[in-house]
């Protein structure tokens, strides 16, 4: 009898906290963090769109929102791409400027080269989130504004086994790795589902790096490769959230 009742204690404690946090999230604005994953598709602007065309992203961020509906956000972002403009990146190697490059391997026949964009960013950002729509003070508009860093650089993809004079350390001359202190913007709609489980958000992203090649000489164009670039990256941005609703105080009285 007296687990019975221990039981029934736990289960309306339990429910009890449940029932509370989801009436908070419908009519109130409520403290929460916030886990994201997201994908991205983007455009390249300035220097950036020089050397390389569309690209995509992999995101993850934390978020902690507080009870005016501002927070902070940490976030991390990882893109690539398949459009590599400069194709006279590898001229003094290559026997072609196509997409595939091909080279002279160690026994005289032709070897594939595939190059390829690869970088990452990591933001610290601030948001305010506008509840003019949605269904709760906790979904609606969205504008964050960040700052952080910047790197990308061409990969350069070939079987290593025939081409050993194009190691790891050669194709630093070539990979072209540039990186920076970056600003984002984003502006969008995030929601929060009174039920908890549809839970997303979906807008326009923007970042300016303001960058420089880091390995000082390129082999291709055989000069120093000084001086600073401006790098933009602008696109849709979507992905999934995980709120961890905290507990609302309740007292029970028995």
């Amino acid at each position: 009898m007296k687990r019975a009742i221990l039981f029934t204690f736990i289960v309306s404690i339990v429910f009890g906290f449940q029932s509370k946090a989801q009436e908070a999230l419908e009519t109130e604005v409520i403290p929460l963090s916030l886990i994201h994953t997201s994908v991205g598709f983007y455009t390249p602007g300035a220097d950036l769109a020089v050397n390389y065309g569309a690209n995509a992203g992999i995101g993850i961020s934390f978020e902690q929102k507080f009870s005016n509906n501002l927070s902070l956000i940490v976030e991390a972002n990882y893109f690539f791409g398949s459009d590599v403009k400069n194709d006279s990146l590898l001229r003094n190697l290559a026997t072609n400027s196509s997409d595939n490059q091909f080279v002279i391997n160690q026994q005289g026949t032709l070897s594939d080269l595939v190059l390829s964009e690869r970088g990452y960013s990591f933001n610290l950002k601030v948001a305010k989130l506008f509840p003019v729509i949605g269904p709760n003070p906790n979904s609606g508009l969205k504008v964050s504004l960040g700052a952080g860093f910047m790197e990308h650089k061409t990969r350069i993809e070939g079987d290593e086994r025939d081409l050993s004079y194009l190691d790891e350390e050669m194709k630093k001359g070539y990979d072209q790795l540039r990186n920076g202190f970056s600003t984002n913007q984003f502006i969008g709609y995030q929601h929060l589902s009174n039920n908890r489980r549809v839970n997303y958000f979906i807008g326009l992203d923007f970042t300016q790096a303001f960058t420089e090649n880091r390995r000082g000489y390129s082999y291709a164009s055989q000069t120093a490769t000084e001086g600073k670039k401006l790098d933009l990256l602008y696109g849709i941005k979507l992905g999934w959230t995980l709120p961890l609703y905290q507990k609302i105080r309740t007292t029970y009285y028995y």
